[in-house]
């Protein structure tokens, strides 16, 4: 027999059987395995992360509904990329879950950039409100047409940013200061975006 002959009868026993398992055996005689989901965060795996705080919790509610059904795998510091890249990897199905800012998103929806505006929200609550309200809704509507991803969950941030600055600062209350605190620095909301292929 020669290599390729042997080659294209592997290569049909092993499409009957791909064929077979996928879609011929019923789910019973099927092997029980676990799916899981690829989690990206840019924050750090602490105490004090927001998207580590809301790891922890998400992975222990799943566990107690499904078991061990599904299976979570946490990459935070940017592992699996920068956000940029990770967004394009959530867009095809690599990365099932990002945990981000909306802003990285505008980047493929101009909308979501409303988010990000200086004293459009003037509390977390005003914020919320909003999202819960209806625009957040519409915005999940225009990603998912434009996308093919869904937004899971709005949220916010929590911690401290730091501002640098060349010019001595005398006064936060000035607002020409650049370190002078605006809403749009601490408002914008944390965004769950999951992948519609996965």
């Amino acid at each position: 027999m020669t290599a390729s002959a042997s080659r294209r009868r592997f290569l049909v026993a092993a499409s009957a059987t791909s064929a077979m398992l996928s879609t011929g055996l019923p789910l019973t005689a099927r092997a029980q395995s676990s799916i899981a989901l690829r989690i990206s965060s840019s924050l750090t795996a602490d105490q004090n992360s927001a998207h580590n705080i809301w790891y922890q919790r998400f992975a222990s509610n799943l566990k107690s509904a499904a078991g061990s059904r599904i299976a979570t795998d946490f990459f935070p510091n940017s592992q699996l990329g920068k956000e940029a890249d990770v967004v394009q990897q959530v867009k095809v199905g690599s990365i099932d879950v990002m945990l981000t800012g909306s802003s990285i998103w505008a980047t493929v929806t101009p909308e979501f950039g409303m988010l990000d505006l200086g004293y459009v929200f003037d509390s977390y609550a005003h914020m919320a409100k909003a999202l819960d309200g209806g625009v957040g809704a519409n915005l999940a509507e225009i990603l998912r047409k434009r996308t093919g991803c869904t937004v899971m969950g709005w949220g916010s941030h929590f911690a401290a940013r730091s501002v640098y600055t060349k010019a001595p600062v005398t006064s936060l209350a000035d607002p020409s200061n650049p370190a002078a605190p605006e809403p749009s620095v601490s408002l914008p909301p944390s965004t769950l975006f999951g992948s519609a292929s996965s």
